[in-house]
């Protein structure tokens, strides 16, 4: 039955997990998280991470133990923060637990998502020294690699915490540098399902520096261009995100009226 394999792979997974067939359900398990998290079905992807962590153990093999490991690992830090917040103690045991392996395992490519995660769980915790330095660690793998994605990331994670650190202008190159690499082209769709889109962050962050620098009518356009881009790309929570953020400049601007509206649309948003 290919059609139930590839519609509904957590079902074939639970059967090969009840088969204790380890070997065989993990990578079903995977597919199931992955198609949850493209639905925003994040408590189920978080379900079926916790499956496939669990059929794991059975494994044999060390290094084929630990790979597997990470890659849901890394499934189960996004989607409990997508479900449960940035700062869930589970975000962070994910995503150090992660690191540590992808260490061991010399695997670079899956770092990108681990040090975001890792970011916005300390910037979340107000533990912005940490955040600042994961950032910087996130742009320095961006630009050694010459990777655009991760080079665009380490901004976004940059305006963010250097925003909140005081360091203003610093955050206003970020924003700029990010905002230009991240019109060079499409953003990955892939990209979009597993975590977030970088534009509006960039943006809405972005316009709070931009008031705090002097620049009013670019910190008002560049929030409005946040949210616009976030309804457009359709992802929920980075227009949700941005909807919030609105309501922060508002309040730099001590425009109550506008604050109080930016709450109401992101509640709507829920």
């Amino acid at each position: 039955y290919p059609d139930v394999l590839s519609r509904q792979p957590g079902l074939v997974a639970h059967h090969l997990s009840e088969a204790r067939l380890a070997e065989r359900a993990v990578p079903y398990w995977e597919q199931a998280a992955d198609e949850a998290a493209r639905r925003q079905a994040h408590q189920e992807a978080i379900a079926h991470c916790t499956h496939g962590l669990e059929m794991v153990r059975l494994l044999p093999d060390e290094v084929q133990r630990e790979h597997y490991e990470l890659q849901l690992l890394v499934r189960l830090g996004n989607s409990a923060t997508s479900a449960r917040g940035y700062s869930a103690p589970e975000v962070g045991e994910s995503f150090y637990r992660a690191r540590e392996l992808c260490s061991k395992l010399g695997e670079e490519r899956l770092l990108h998502p681990v040090l975001v995660g890792l970011y916005f769980y300390h910037a979340n915790r107000a533990e912005l020294r940490t955040a600042e330095t994961l950032a910087l660690e996130l742009l320095h793998l961006g630009d050694t690699q010459k990777d655009r994605v991760l080079q665009v990331d380490g901004h976004k994670t940059l305006v963010n915490a250097r925003y909140k650190l005081g360091k203003f202008a610093q955050a206003q190159e970020h924003l700029e540098q990010g905002m230009r690499l991240y019109e060079e082209a499409p953003w990955p769709v892939t990209l979009l399902e597993q975590f977030d889109d970088p534009g509006p962050h960039l943006l809405v962050i972005g316009g709070c520096v931009l008031w705090v620098r002097g620049c009013p009518d670019r910190a008002r356009q560049a929030v409005a261009d946040a949210i616009a881009l976030g309804h457009r790309h359709g992802h929920h929570l980075s227009t949700a995100h941005a909807v919030h953020m609105s309501g922060h400049l508002a309040e730099l601007m001590d425009d109550w009226k506008s604050v109080e509206r930016a709450n109401e649309a992101t509640m709507a948003l829920v």
